[in-house]
């Protein structure tokens, strides 16, 4: 097996460890599934993977997490924070999430409310300190070339 779908396997199966009950293993291998297309590139699939993962489990915030992420990967910045705030209604505990919706408001010009997310995220888990700063260049990126 890739390293990738390990790291996709391990990606469902800590999602899978994170909800309270009543999954559905369809759902979990869709999480996998759509993790590792999008560590490939194909990020279409991976769309679709996640997709099929809400279907089976509208209850699963990682599947609103990584559809949300693919959908800010398009440029669908609107869509990508509904999937992130949905994500933080299933999960208020969900750090990334708070981390990834302020990189899509930081794409959108928000920066005020970015910080808001970003404070939100590191109060969460403050190991993700680095991550923030990667979002941060990431996002300065991507408006830089979205001009």
């Amino acid at each position: 097996m890739s390293q990738r779908l390990w790291q996709g396997l391990r990606y469902g199966l800590g999602a899978l460890r994170r909800t309270n009950g009543g999954f559905k293993l369809v759902a979990v291998l869709s999480l996998a599934m759509g993790v590792t297309r999008r560590e490939t590139g194909d990020l279409d699939g991976a769309l679709a993977d996640f997709n099929r993962a809400i279907a089976m489990d509208p209850r699963s915030a990682w599947a609103y997490f990584g559809r949300g992420t693919i959908l800010g990967e398009q440029g669908k910045l609107d869509e990508a924070i509904t999937d992130f705030d949905r994500a933080i209604e299933l999960d208020p505990q969900f750090a990334l999430a708070y981390a990834n919706r302020g990189l899509a408001r930081l794409r959108r010009g928000e920066n005020y409310i970015a910080k808001k997310d970003f404070r939100l995220c590191l109060r969460l888990d403050p190991k993700l300190k680095d991550e923030i700063e990667a979002l941060r260049a990431v996002a300065k990126k991507m408006r830089a070339h979205e001009r």
